[in-house]
């Protein structure tokens, strides 16, 4: 069984199917009106987030789309647990004196 992946279920960035992982990169858009074209593409069509960087974090089969609608990218690289849990969590809090 492979990996299976559907950006419309809330699957916390990625989806277990067997015990294959469906792999989760990050992103950067060149300017600003490239990543409002590119989030407007993405929404609805593939689960992901947003680092306080500004970088995106979306499911691989998201790139090969994101070509496919000419809207240049940049690949950073694979996510790590840690990115994905910020994107999903926030900032950590600040510690109390």
């Amino acid at each position: 069984m492979g990996a299976s992946f559907s950006g419309r279920q809330n699957s916390c960035l990625f989806l277990l199917r067997g015990l294959t992982i469906a792999s989760v990169v990050t992103i950067t858009f060149p300017n600003r009106e490239t990543e409002k074209r590119a989030l407007a593409f993405l929404l609805g069509r593939f689960s992901g987030g947003v680092l306080r960087s500004g970088e995106h974090i979306v499911p691989e089969a998201a790139l090969e789309a994101l070509a496919n609608q000419d809207i240049p990218f940049s690949v950073i690289g694979r996510t790590t647990y840690e990115q994905q849990m910020a994107a999903i969590r926030g900032p950590a809090p600040t510690s109390v004196q």
